[in-house]
């Protein structure tokens, strides 16, 4: 049995914040910690304020599913992946798309937004772009099978990815390379995410948490975890980590530290950490989005 402390009771507090109709596919804290989006199959952009607790939402498009999404670094807008290759940028004051990126070939599965905005997809390649201009910078290509999770390295032009390929691919953006490539899973890779310039964490269906050592390009730490993970979130700049699993659990790792809770009815489909650390919120596959906070 888990010793009951503090770290556990942090874990049962939460508030049911919105409901889609169907599975929550992304969600996401805004970098200002002002504001939570999730994204659902129900194709509703849902933007919930912390400030005055006001929830609003926009039909993202009636035909086309949305496959994922990502805040701009000033909070201002968000970026929606579609099922139809395109890219959304939504301009969430005004509730309009302002912008559209267009070149992928396939659904778009993954994105991340830091000094540029980053576009993973099924069609194996990531591409970079200018969103004030909607232009396409450059195309990285080195998976080969879906792109499914990017991650920048903050105020860098470092950009980590993973995929159905089992491969993590560091690549340098500004030279439109791959600096490294981290091989060691043995299934798809779900998630990779910098903890530092030092250290990625990646995460993957064989049920493996792995950290790498950048500079060596080696595994430092491998972790088994006793579920099935469907998606990963890490506090930033700590070593917390968030794993949610097909039988709606949230796994916590801290260390040696393992707390895993009751979240949700079937799979935890989205999980994203304030960047203060002092709220997790999670969405699951019946369509509940969950805020779990300090008490």
């Amino acid at each position: 049995m888990q010793e009951k402390n503090e770290w556990v009771y942090w874990m049962e507090t939460y508030d049911i914040i919105t409901r889609h109709v169907g599975s929550v596919v992304d969600i996401s804290v805004s970098p200002d910690n002002r504001y939570i989006a999730s994204l659902g199959a129900d194709r509703y952009l849902v933007v919930h304020s912390f400030m005055d607790k006001r929830t609003f939402s926009f039909i993202v498009d009636p035909n086309i599913a949305p496959t994922c999404m990502c805040w701009s670094p000033d909070s201002k807008y968000v970026a929606i992946g579609m099922g139809d290759s395109r890219i959304d940028i939504w301009d969430i004051t005004h509730g309009k798309i302002i912008s559209q990126m267009l070149g992928h070939q396939q659904s778009v599965s993954c994105l991340a937004w830091g000094k540029y905005l980053a576009s993973g997809s099924k069609d194996k390649t990531i591409r970079i772009w200018d969103h004030s201009s909607g232009d396409c910078i450059t195309i990285l290509r080195g998976h080969t099978s879906d792109v499914l999770s990017l991650d920048w390295l903050a105020d860098s032009d470092y950009l980590v990815s993973c995929g159905a390929d089992m491969r993590v691919i560091l690549w340098d953006v500004s030279y439109g390379r791959q600096i490294a490539t981290f091989s060691g899973h043995l299934g798809v890779v779900i998630s990779a995410i910098f903890v530092d310039d030092k250290t990625i964490i990646s995460c993957g269906k064989d049920g493996l948490i792995r950290f790498w050592n950048i500079k060596t390009r080696k595994s430092t730490k491998v972790l088994r975890l006793n579920c099935e993970p469907e998606c990963v979130s890490c506090e930033p700049n700590t070593m917390r980590i968030a794993i949610g699993c097909s039988d709606g659990k949230i796994l916590l790792l801290e260390n040696e530290k393992k707390v895993s809770i009751d979240a949700h009815k079937g799979k935890v489909t989205a999980l994203s950490w304030s960047t203060d650390g002092r709220v997790l919120v999670s969405g699951g596959e019946y369509g509940e989005v969950k805020l779990w906070k300090l008490d």
